[in-house]
């Protein structure tokens, strides 16, 4: 059985403008994106295309933020299904977060 990679580099996309940052690790059944930064919705799709090459034809799970509706929808289009939903809760003051930047959380299980 060969190793599931469980990293990658994001500076391999040299043709990205973005700054990017994901992680491809692998799990139960097939594999988890997460955490997916970027700049733009460009970034996000190129940084997750070359994640998602490295998983080979296994599944791939992500946890999207629900302020990244747009890429959600896009992700729908080409082929991912919606597999259970959740809220986000605070107990105080939430936190300041700069949610335009996160396509893919680290884990939902974790926080």
């Amino acid at each position: 059985e060969s190793q599931k990679p469980n990293q990658w580099n994001p500076a391999a996309i040299p043709s990205s403008a973005d700054r990017l940052y994901g992680v491809l690790r692998s799990c139960h059944r097939g594999f988890k994106i997460g955490p997916l930064f970027a700049e733009t919705d460009e970034g996000a799709f190129e940084l997750l295309s070359a994640l998602s090459q490295l998983s080979g034809r296994e599944t791939i799970h992500i946890d999207i933020p629900e302020a990244q509706e747009f890429f959600g929808q896009s992700l729908e289009r080409l082929g991912f299904t919606q597999g259970f939903t959740t809220a986000r809760m605070y107990r105080g003051v939430p936190p300041r977060l700069e949610e335009r930047l996160a396509f893919g959380v680290t884990t939902l299980e974790l926080g």
